[in-house]
C-alpha cells in the first residue's frame, strides 16, 4: 500500500491518513487528498507515458487482425452482400461488400500501423520486447523479468 500511496503522491494527492475499516478491521482504508492539479509531476511524466503505451500495446494486440479476429468482419461483409442479392440489388451488393472490405483492410492495417508506433517509442525508451507462456507479445521496463520468473533463492 505504501508503494501505492507513493505513485499517489507524484500525480497530485497527498496522503491523509488510514483506518482500519470492514469485517473485524481487516481492510485498511487510506485517505488520500487532492493537492494541486492532477499531472504527473515531470519525473513522473514519461513513466505515466511508457505505462500508457505499454496499456495500448496490450489492447491492441488482444484485438490485433489475425485470423480469427478477421473472420466476423469477413462473416459480415458476405451477410451484407447476401441481403442485397436477396433483395435483387446485384450492384449495391458488389459495391456494399467491396466498401466493407476496404474499410477492415484498413482499420486492420491502422491497428497494426499504432501498434508499430507503440513498439518504436518503447523499445526507444529502452523496454524490451518478450512473449509469455501462451505466445504473447509484451514488453518490459530494463531490468524487469515476466512474472513467475524471478530467482526465489536470490538474495
Amino acid at each position: 500500500m505504501a508503494a501505492l500511496v507513493h505513485v499517489a503522491e507524484h500525480h497530485g494527492f497527498e496522503y491523509g491518513q488510514s483506518i482500519g475499516t470492514g469485517h473485524k478491521k481487516t481492510l485498511v482504508l487510506i485517505r488520500m487528498y487532492r493537492k494541486g492539479s492532477l499531472q504527473p509531476l515531470p519525473g513522473a511524466r514519461d513513466a505515466v507515458a511508457r505505462t500508457k503505451d505499454r496499456i495500448m500495446f496490450d489492447v491492441l494486440s488482444s484485438h490485433a487482425a489475425d485470423k480469427p479476429r478477421k473472420m466476423p468482419g469477413h462473416g459480415m461483409r458476405a451477410v451484407l452482400a447476401l441481403v442485397l442479392l436477396a433483395s435483387g440489388k446485384p450492384l449495391v451488393a458488389l459495391v456494399g461488400g467491396g466498401m466493407l472490405a476496404e474499410f477492415l483492410t484498413g482499420a486492420f492495417k491502422w491497428g497494426e500501423i499504432r501498434r508499430q508506433q507503440i513498439t518504436a517509442r518503447l523499445t526507444g525508451a529502452a523496454f524490451v520486447p518478450v512473449r509469455d507462456g501462451s505466445g504473447r507479445q509484451g514488453f518490459l521496463r530494463p531490468g524487469q523479468q515476466l512474472p513467475g520468473h524471478a530467482e526465489p533463492f536470490a538474495a
